[in-house]
């Protein structure tokens, strides 16, 4: 084995040692020269979190109706509860309103009592502009479905409410008001009556107008219960009698409000 002569071999700790020591140095002059690290990076990283997260909340918006508009929310009667809301333009002057379904704390022969209220906006305020009591059905009124109630909706300037129930016959109704002339009327109306597997029957009603449909078909289904054929029994053109007001909203009852037809002495009913 090659040995070192006594000179190196007297030298070679001191020179190990300045290796040592300009390494240690390099390692030293390197890690001050770095960017330093954030004193909790865990912490700066939940800021960056939170602030996004702030900011898309922010651009999400607020889809609560009650506060469209960065308006307050309507203040809800005592001993009412809201049934449904619905928003939209209902008189044409490109401002939306606001209709809202009220069970109330009255209770009659066929359960609570709804009420309906119109709002519309005033000084950044919903104000009350409208009350009607027998559009919307009372809670029992849907016989063995339970509250017939369904929904209502705001869709091209006109507000539908929609109703559903029955038994082993079963019935829904859709009824359109809008705004005209300083009140609220009825402007058309679909109600559907059927027992799955032996007959489904239609009527339409078209105020504005002045025309109306009525059809009525035979059903069968198989041993599952699937419907298989559909028979037209019968179909009818209803012409509505135009020289009557149309109903109006707070003197309506949804499937009890007679329709006056001109080419026929059968009882109909909105």
């Amino acid at each position: 084995m090659y040995k070192l002569s006594k000179k190196y071999e007297a030298l070679a700790p001191i020179r190990e040692r300045a290796v040592i020591a300009l390494a240690t140095f390099s390692m030293i002059f390197m890690f001050a020269c770095s960017d330093p690290e954030p004193e909790n990076a865990d912490n700066a990283d939940s800021a960056d979190s939170a602030d996004n997260t702030e900011q898309i909340d922010q651009g999400q918006g607020d889809n609560n109706t009650s506060n469209l508009g960065g308006l307050p929310q309507v203040e809800i009667p005592e001993n009412y509860d809201l049934l449904s809301e619905a928003v939209g333009d209902l008189d044409g002057d490109g401002i939306n309103e606001k209709a809202i379904a009220f069970n109330t704390g009255r209770e009659g022969e066929m359960g609570f009592e709804r009420e309906l209220r119109i709002y519309s906006e005033h000084q950044g305020l919903w104000s009350l502009w409208h009350t009607a009591v027998g559009p919307i059905l009372s809670s029992e009124s849907g016989g063995v479905m339970g509250d017939p109630f369904e929904k209502l909706e705001i869709r091209k300037g006109q507000l539908e409410i929609f109703h559903f129930g029955g038994s082993a016959d079963k019935w829904s109704y859709s009824h359109t008001f809008e705004h005209s002339e300083g009140n609220w009327e009825l402007a058309a109306a679909t109600l559907s009556f059927f027992r799955n597997c032996v007959y489904s029957e239609t009527y339409t009603y078209d105020l504005n107008n002045g025309t109306g449909y009525h059809s009525k078909h035979s059903e069968s289904c198989n041993e599952n219960g699937e419907k298989i054929e559909s028979a037209l029994e019968l179909e009818e053109v209803l012409n509505l009698d135009n020289d009557l007001p149309a109903p109006l909203l707070e003197e309506f009852i949804p499937g009890g409000t007679k329709v006056v037809l001109l080419n026929s002495d059968e009882p109909y009913f909105y």
